[in-house]
């Protein structure tokens, strides 16, 4: 992948198809380069999923499952994390340690912001129905306006943090907080232009996680009819090697929706690497535009009579 092919002024459109090519001509690359950690992430995830299929109805869990639930969703996190930094590496040119030490940060800083998010929107919230729990119907059905303006400003907060994001992990001069609020600022500027491409782009992933995740959903739909039958009093009609049967689908399944979510990374640097060339086209052309004008006004006091 060359950087310089990817740092280029492109529409929502343009941005989506480059994606494409960019994914389907480096397929082989990607692969080599993050099978081992993708592998051990679905491994970890598939173990997790069936740890959670139910076993009865309702699902009863017992302290062992609980703590194999925390073990293993931390590690899923942690491997997804490594396996994401691999695609990374490739993109920013940059050594896999420094990409996976960036991409572990990026994580626990986005941990804290979204946590700060949700307390202020939970207080938010809470205040809009403390303030009209005592009033009329029509009254409290304002609150939930309320709550949807808060939804449609917490897209617009959380827009350009995508391009925050994508810049942590290509610029090896950036520090998350010191430059936070001026990328923050910059990324603003693009709230439109990013929440178009994601949208087109989350339409594209939706089709295609959909159609991923289609296997393990009718075994995990399957499971639930064949437990609801068995409190009716039927008998139970799930194979014995049913649990192999979903541990091995959603092993397959996980796997595979990672390189589904490649498309994801690749959309979102290439947006960056766009914004990143927009912004050195703004500043060449306020320079050519202050140059000029000096220029004018020397020209003006030569010619002043």
């Amino acid at each position: 992948m060359e950087r310089e092919s990817l740092f280029k002024d492109r529409s929502s459109s343009s941005i989506i198809a480059t994606a494409y090519k960019v994914q389907t001509d480096n397929i082989g690359r990607i692969i080599k380069a993050s099978w081992l950690p993708v592998l051990l992430a679905s491994l970890a995830l598939s173990t997790l999923t069936a740890v959670l299929l139910p076993k009865s109805l309702p699902p009863t869990f017992s302290w062992l499952q609980l703590a194999a639930v925390v073990i293993l969703g931390i590690g899923s996190i942690v491997l997804w994390v490594w396996s994401f930094s691999r695609v990374m590496s490739l993109l920013n040119e940059q050594s896999r340690k420094w990409t996976l030490k960036r991409s572990a940060l990026l994580i626990l800083n986005l941990i804290l912001i979204y946590l700060v998010i949700e307390v202020v929107v939970g207080m938010l919230v809470a205040g809009a129905f403390w303030a009209l729990k005592a009033k009329t119907a029509e009254l409290m059905s304002s609150a939930w306006w309320i709550i949807g303006l808060l939804v449609l400003l917490l897209i617009v907060v959380v827009l350009p943090i995508y391009y925050l994001s994508m810049r942590y992990l290509d610029k090896d001069e950036m520090r998350f907080w010191k430059h936070f609020f001026n990328c923050y600022k910059r990324g603003l500027r693009y709230t439109g232009y990013i929440f178009l491409t994601l949208f087109m782009c989350g339409i594209i992933i939706g089709i295609l996680m959909a159609v991923v995740y289609m296997p393990i959903m009718t075994l995990y739909v399957a499971n639930a009819a064949s437990f609801i039958g068995m409190m009716n009093g039927d008998a139970p009609d799930m194979p014995t090697y049913f649990p192999i049967l979903f541990w091995v689908t959603a092993l397959i399944t996980h796997f595979v929706s990672f390189f589904v979510m490649t498309y994801e990374v690749i959309v979102c640097y290439l947006m960056y690497g766009s914004i990143e060339k927009q912004e050195e086209d703004r500043q060449k052309t306020a320079v050519a535009t202050v140059i000029e004008e000096k220029e004018n006004e020397a020209e003006n006091i030569i010619h002043r009579p």
